[in-house]
C-alpha cells in the first residue's frame, strides 16, 4: 500500500509540472519542508517551494515536462519513507525519456493526517549528459557564462 500511495505523490508532481501548476507542486510538500535544488539553492517551506517552481514552470522550463521513476523506497518507520527517484526534464513535444536519468532526487516523505507529503527533497544532478538537454545542459550553460 505504501508504494502505491508514494507513487501517487510522484504522479501528482508530474501532473503539476505538466500543468505548470506551482501551487499543486507545492501541495505535495509539508508546510515546513526543505527543498535543495539541483544547483544547491535551499528553499524552506511549502510557499517558497511553490513560488520558486512558478518561475521554473513559467520561465526556465516553460516548454518542458518532468518525469520521475521510483528507484527505491525504504520505510524505517510506518509514517516515514526514504525514496530515491530517477528524473528527467524533457521537451513537451518529445517522448518520455528512457535513457539514463538526469537527476537522482532523494525525497523523505512523512505521513501527515493519513496523507504522504514530502518533508525534504534533495535534487542531485547526474553527470551523464543526456541527449535531450535538461538540467545538465542548463548547468553547463550556467558554468559557461
Amino acid at each position: 500500500m505504501t508504494e502505491i500511495e508514494i507513487r501517487a505523490v510522484v504522479d501528482r508532481l508530474e501532473a503539476a509540472w505538466a500543468a505548470r501548476d506551482a501551487a499543486a507542486w507545492g501541495a505535495q510538500f509539508t508546510q515546513d519542508a526543505d527543498f535543495t535544488t539541483w544547483f544547491g539553492a535551499h528553499l524552506s517551506g511549502r510557499e517558497a517551494i511553490a513560488a520558486s517552481h512558478s518561475t521554473v514552470f513559467d520561465q526556465i522550463y516553460a516548454d518542458s515536462l518532468g518525469a520521475f521513476d521510483i528507484a527505491s523506497i525504504r520505510t524505517p518507520a510506518p509514517d516515514l519513507a526514504i525514496v530515491l527517484l530517477a528524473g528527467w526534464v524533457y521537451n513537451r513535444d518529445a517522448a518520455r525519456p528512457t535513457d539514463d536519468p538526469e537527476v537522482a532526487p532523494l525525497a523523505v516523505l512523512r505521513k501527515v493526517d493519513g496523507r504522504w507529503l514530502i518533508e525534504a527533497f534533495q535534487n542531485t544532478p547526474r553527470l551523464v549528459p543526456p541527449p535531450h538537454g535538461g538540467n545538465i545542459g542548463a548547468l553547463r550553460a550556467a558554468l559557461a557564462s
